[in-house]
């Protein structure tokens, strides 16, 4: 793999004016090369902020095509909250590209969150800062993404799997939930048909440790090859679910002077081209991290 990404091109990684050589080693590197150290992130990842970890993976020889790195963010939701924004919920005519969403949020992450019916409507049970945004459950969509619990005794952000966790969606102890479907269960079984259906992923996990694990693809693998290479990682992942794929994988990260974006550019199919849409897929739903008392959002909208 060349490292062709690091000042340019469709995913970015920008520290104004020097480059980190984690990031280089991590992406040149196979996932089986990269060194394990004591802490549970073994990847050795920058530290963005404390309580905040980054690092660029490469997922190779599980990419199926294009670029096989992974941009991974670990989250104590102990220092961050989570918080899920949909366009209508925030008052928005249409839909945002990913970097409007950031200027408008005012969060330090963004990612997609799951998958949209054709008119925008999430595609199962939403909830947005304690509003129920779409009130039904997905009948066969497993997995919840929950956050900031009503209850503080509960943990701060966690994924339920609802073939094994209990879960009454008229009785919402969490201000924010998104549906969507498992890729990786607690007891390590991968929960998606081995399809051969190639595109980017974004895929959150539940760390053993509490943390959050964001990860998106920048190129093409399977659901399949991607839950084995998640499962075989070495990584202190408790169970980990698939959000949106294809064009709508993306994640942002600005936190002062480093900036890094992601923005689904692969072309399914097995192509190296970079479409224009690629970035500019508006997308209804995103999952951004902001410090805790900073809630988003805030002025905007009626």
């Amino acid at each position: 793999m060349r490292c062709k990404w690091l000042l340019g091109g469709p995913s970015r990684i920008r520290m104004l004016g020097w480059v980190s050589t984690v990031a280089l080693v991590a992406s040149c590197l196979g996932h089986s090369e990269i060194g394990f150290a004591a802490d549970p992130f073994p990847l050795r990842p920058r530290e963005v902020l404390p309580g905040m970890k980054w690092v660029l993976w490469s997922g190779a020889p599980f990419c199926r095509a294009g670029d096989p790195s992974i941009g991974v963010v670990a989250v104590d939701p102990k220092r961050f909250r989570f918080r899920i924004f949909h366009y209508a919920g925030e008052g928005l005519q249409r839909p945002p590209g990913i970097w409007k969403w950031m200027h408008l949020s005012g969060a330090l992450v963004l990612f997609n969150a799951g998958q949209y019916y054709p008119d925008f409507s999430y595609m199962g049970l939403l909830v947005s800062n304690g509003v129920s945004i779409r009130s039904k459950l997905h009948p066969s969509f497993q997995a919840l993404f929950v956050a900031e619990p009503r209850d503080p005794t509960l943990p701060p952000a966690r994924i339920l799997d609802l073939s094994m966790d209990p879960f009454d969606p008229q009785d919402l102890r969490y201000r924010e939930v998104a549906q969507s479907f498992m890729l990786l269960d607690r007891t390590g079984r991968i929960r998606v048909r081995n399809s051969q259906k190639v595109a980017n992923r974004t895929a959150v996990g539940e760390g053993t440790d509490g943390r959050i694990w964001i990860f998106t693809t920048h190129g093409g693998y399977t659901l399949w090859d991607f839950a084995r290479l998640l499962d075989s990682s070495g990584l202190p992942l408790k169970q980990v679910m698939a959000m949106d794929g294809g064009y709508e994988a993306q994640m942002i990260i600005h936190v002062g002077r480093f900036v890094y974006d992601n923005l689904g550019f692969f072309t399914p199919g097995g192509s190296d081209r970079f479409p224009r849409e690629g970035g500019r897929r508006p997308l209804p739903t995103v999952i951004g991290v902001l410090p805790r008392g900073k809630h988003g959002l805030e002025g905007i909208g009626p």
